[in-house]
């Protein structure tokens, strides 16, 4: 069945399409696309001069830039309007915290001290001329530096206006004098022998305590004490460091026994003189366990990147050793440091009055800031602070001794 005959698209023409096509002829489809032109109002009647066809081209140009400008309009209000309606449907549901009042407390609050005392070193001697011109100590500067050490709990008791301090604590963790015969070199740096250092310590140790018992309001003051490696009686040590034959083969011991009889018609005072090297006490609600430190092998130094690891893995042995504590308390290293334990635990390790010494200076290269540490307690937060006890006489500020070198060239 044959297709019927398509007629050209143009206007008015009546002869057939060619093939395949729309018009009967080249000439009548672009006659055609004219007639458009001109309906669009692109094309005006009549011919067209080269300055027309470029203004029509301008107008043309002109036209399709004002279009994509309104697209680009129409397209940035539409962003626009799009982030204002999110920022209205974040504000909306929103309402500014309210400031409530900070909850009032008794206008006195209770808390229980901590002091931490150890590596005092009575009767060390270390000339000037034995620290390159920098550092030197004597009985007479340890007095003083006790002194100072007063002062500064002073100072921080009234400080803390509406603090009550109940109850105080006093671990004496050794090394409170300097001894005579730990190596030949040590008899050319004591001021005393050993038996005078040991009078002399408690003396020291007696007057700080009984200072300590006139701050107003203290109920209790409790006191421990361990031995230190320089508190042993021969010149051998023995287990973690002490005495050779016994843990209570120190002076340290004897010191402690003269400070049980010397307080013992003070119902606030406790004196508890440990036969162990290490001791354990339950204090403001956490469990503690102290030492000299002289068991911890630190020659290692850090390991995999971990500072202080070797204290820090002595005092997790503590916690599994006791079946856990809170706080361990280390002396010893002369240098003061605070390292966590665990989730809220605290390992504290305590500062030394001689700033340096001959074997300090010779083997560690240390010249440090004397302190020792008091640590403050809340009855609900535990350990709320760790102040510095600072008890340095005329040592040199880091850098100082150059000018000094300088003044003496």
């Amino acid at each position: 069945m044959s297709q019927p005959t398509r007629i050209c698209s143009l206007e008015g023409c009546k002869l057939p399409a060619l093939p395949g096509r729309k018009y009967c002829s080249d000439e009548h489809r672009k006659e055609n696309a004219r007639r458009n032109y001109h309906q669009r109002g692109r094309v005006p009647e009549g011919p067209v001069t080269l300055e027309e066809r470029l203004a029509l081209e301008q107008e043309h140009l002109r036209q399709k830039r004002l279009r994509e400008e309104l697209t680009e309009l129409t397209r940035t209000a539409a962003k626009r309007r799009e982030y204002t309606d999110a920022i209205h449907a974040a504000l909306e549901p929103f309402e500014p915290s309210k400031v409530y009042p900070l909850p009032v407390h008794d206008a006195e609050t209770t808390v229980d001290w901590a002091i931490q005392v150890s590596d005092w070193h009575v009767g060390q001697r270390t000339a000037l001329e034995m620290t390159g011109g920098m550092y030197e100590q004597t009985v007479d500067r340890t007095r003083r530096q006790v002194d100072k050490i007063l002062q500064a709990v002073s100072g921080i008791f009234y400080e803390a206006k509406g603090k009550h301090v109940r109850r105080l604590w006093v671990p004496i963790l050794g090394d409170i004098v300097e001894g005579d015969s730990m190596r030949p070199a040590q008899l050319r740096e004591i001021e005393l022998p050993v038996v005078k250092q040991t009078t002399v310590a408690f003396d020291l140790l007696a007057y700080f305590l009984r200072n300590l018992l006139q701050l107003p309001g203290l109920e209790e003051l409790i006191i421990d004490v361990v031995g230190g490696n320089h508190d042993r009686t021969t010149t051998k040590a023995g287990n973690a460091g002490l005495g050779e034959t016994d843990f209570v083969d120190t002076y340290a011991w004897l010191i402690g026994e003269m400070l049980k009889r010397s307080f013992e018609d003070d119902p606030r005072v406790s004196v508890t003189n440990w036969e162990t090297f290490f001791g354990t006490r339950e204090f403001a609600g956490l469990r503690h366990a102290f030492e000299h430190g002289s068991s911890v092998r630190t020659s290692g130094g850090s390991y995999g990147g971990i500072p202080w690891y070797p204290i820090h893995n002595a005092a997790r042995q503590y916690e599994s050793m006791l079946g856990g504590v809170d706080m361990v308390w280390f002396g010893h290293l002369h240098v003061p440091y605070h390292i966590p334990l665990g989730q809220e635990g605290h390992v504290v390790g305590n500062g030394s009055l001689p700033a340096t010494s001959r074997f300090v200076q010779s083997r560690y290269k240390i010249l440090r800031r004397p302190q020792q540490w008091l640590v403050e307690f809340h009855r609900k937060h535990g350990a709320t602070a760790f102040r510095g006890l600072y008890a340095d006489i005329d040592l040199p500020k880091p850098g100082e001794v150059w000018k000094m070198k300088h003044r003496g060239a």
